[in-house]
């Protein structure tokens, strides 16, 4: 191979909690699963759930109460007059599957268990291409043209940053609620909106900051039922907002937040993946056709990297439609329309996806290789749908915050994007940072780990600029540089039996990362190309003499494919190990997450050398 890396990966051994560890032990919980506890559990989280094991398999039951959300009596209090009085209700949301989740739960809440006339509740999603990102201009002239405009909207999963628009609205006669989890501006909630419920206001009491919108969304329903059934309005029994936890909990996976810090999240996606696997629903049926065609069970990984990609995908190549369609339908006919539909918009997407990143990977590491602490990626041939998901590829292999731009679609001077961070660099603070020394975003909002942004093409620069220079203020080149955290060396006799004790432990994701193990040392026996070509299957021997099957996705560029690799013969590698399952049989598989020279004993050392045949 011939392209070379220009950063290279780190590998540190994941800091522990000793107290969890103990705590853990003493609960009954195996050597290895104390392990991993103690490298993710915090034991002040602990604590607040009374035991670890209630702090990593909470149940549903552990939910906090909506009561401590801001706004949530305002709120409340609005959609009940809204829902007596015969209103139309819209539904704003946003159109990854975040916002569409929480637009299937406030829907199928509204309609079928407060009985709220059909005819009464529209969703009307953002329009990526049509609108951009948020409650816009274009998307309140698109309300008002509608034949019968509403007079009240709730939006969800956005809001809290759309102030001049919420105004707009007000003015004209539809009030609005924001449900929302995304950071406030400096200037407070909007101050025309009959309420902002989100947690990330400064004067939230709600416990828990770490929700996503939809579980914003489902809070304020389940408020929303037993404020009408204290009213005598002939509500569903509250079991049934039970239905929509499965939309809840897939929305917390694909939103990235936290699954370490909040106990609320693991709960819903325990929930969500306990009653997905059981389910006969239409939407689920016709995505296990698909993402499990072999009956496996789903896990948080199908989640995050099956079904969430493909919720996905119709947002943003052109609308969120057909996502929630696909989770509101009644039949399984319609529900494998829909799952099609969804299906072959993820294979474009990829397609377009891998396209673009191959086109700006050399800008991206020519940045880094002046010594760039951020990298801002202008894309003028790019799909405003993908900026965010070239933006988290290249944050993977290059390890520092990245904005990815590309035109705005119907405004050719006008550039949007997404921006993806490092944990100890917050992306919508940063953003406001840039915004406060240049004056030059159109808009932006988001939250921690994630943004999105306009801003006319011309002053690309400029924001290049600044954002280099508050990271340059907040991070070192330590910082920037890429780290996979390691649990320990795997054991020799680690098999099915460590893979059972592990995906005891599920969900993992953002903050409960799955385990990582190192192969120090290991010997290339032989290996073979995958797929298309850039995937590679490693036969490799430990250095206890056990023979173990490695799998490298995207070991290799596409233009890389024809040429064979020079394997060295011998590397350390960084391995996630899983459970295969190929013609009915089950065997252990490692994922390689990296790979270094195997000159180096030491646990924790920075890959200075990558085997020459397998750089990437």
């Amino acid at each position: 191979m011939t392209h070379q890396a220009t950063v290279q990966t780190r590998l540190a051994p994941r800091p522990v909690d000793r107290e969890v560890h103990e705590r853990a032990r003493a609960e009954g919980f195996s050597d290895l699963q104390a392990a991993i506890l103690a490298g993710r559990m915090e034991s002040a989280i602990v604590q607040t759930a009374g035991s670890v094991r209630n702090a990593v398999m909470p149940s549903i039951r552990q939910l906090d109460h909506p009561d401590t959300l801001p706004d949530i009596d305002r709120a409340v209090a609005r959609l009940v007059q809204a829902v007596e009085t015969g209103e139309t209700i819209a539904v704003c949301s946003d159109f990854d599957a975040d916002g569409l989740s929480a637009a299937v739960v406030v829907s199928h809440s509204l309609i079928d268990v407060c009985n709220v006339p059909a005819d009464q509740v529209e969703v009307v999603p953002t329009e990526r291409m049509i609108d951009g990102y948020g409650l816009t201009d274009g998307y309140v002239d698109r309300l008002l043209q509608r034949a019968q405009p509403p007079t009240l909207l709730v939006t969800v999963d956005l809001g809290s940053s759309d102030a001049p628009r919420i105004a707009r609205l007000r003015d004209i006669g539809c009030d609005c609620i924001v449900t929302d989890h995304h950071a406030i501006p400096e200037e407070g909630p909007p101050a025309k909106a009959v309420a902002c419920v989100n947690p990330a206001r400064a004067d939230s009491e709600f416990p828990d900051t770490a929700i996503a919108g939809c579980h914003v969304a489902w809070l304020v329903m389940c408020a929303l039922r037993t404020a009408l059934e204290d009213r005598d309005w002939p509500v569903e029994p509250q079991s049934r907002m039970a239905e929509t936890l499965d939309a809840v909990g897939t929305g917390t996976q694909a939103d990235a937040v936290s699954l370490g810090t909040s106990i609320n999240n693991r709960a819903l996606v325990r929930a969500a993946l306990e009653r997905i696997n059981r389910s006969s629903e239409p939407a689920w049926m016709a995505l296990k056709e698909i993402a499990s065609p072999d009956g496996a069970p789903w896990d948080s990984e199908t989640l995050a990297f099956k079904i969430c990609p493909m919720l996905n995908s119709a947002g943003r190549l052109d609308s969120s439609r057909p996502s929630i369609a696909l989770l509101r339908a009644e039949s399984l006919e319609q529900a494998r329309h829909w799952a099609a539909e969804l299906d072959r918009a993820n294979k474009a997407r990829r397609d377009l996806d891998r396209g673009l990143l191959a086109s700006v990977r050399a800008q991206a590491e020519a940045y880094v290789a002046q010594g760039a602490h951020a990298l801002t990626i202008w894309m003028p041939d790019g799909h405003a749908g993908v900026g965010g998901i070239v933006a988290s590829r290249l944050l993977n292999a290059l390890g520092r915050p990245v904005v990815c731009l590309s035109p705005k679609p119907g405004a050719e001077d006008v550039a949007a994007g997404s921006m993806r961070t490092i944990n100890s660099f917050h992306a919508r603070n940063a953003l406001a940072a840039v915004h406060a020394r240049t004056g030059a975003l159109l808009g932006f909002g988001g939250h921690q780990g994630a943004a999105g942004l306009s801003i006319p093409v011309e002053r690309i620069d400029e924001l290049r600029q600044a954002l280099e220079d508050v990271a340059s203020e907040q991070l070192s080149q330590d910082d920037v540089q890429p780290c996979v955290l390691v649990d320990m060396e795997m054991p020799e006799d680690f098999g099915r039996q460590g893979l059972s004790e592990i995906a005891a432990l599920e969900p993992y994701g953002r903050g409960f990362e799955a385990p990582v193990f190192t192969l120090t040392g290991a010997r290339i026996e032989r290996w073979k190309t995958m797929g298309d070509g850039t995937h590679l299957r490693l036969d490799v021997r430990t250095r206890a003499g056990r023979m173990v099957e490695l799998v490298w996705f995207n070991a290799r560029t596409i233009d890389q494919i024809h040429q064979d690799p020079i394997v060295p013969e011998s590397a350390d590698f960084a391995v996630a190990p899983k459970l295969n399952r190929f013609r009915g049989r089950k065997s252990l598989q490692l994922i390689v997450e990296a790979v270094c020279s195997g000159d180096n004993d030491a646990p924790s050392r920075t890959c200075k050398k990558p085997p020459k045949a397998l750089q990437v």
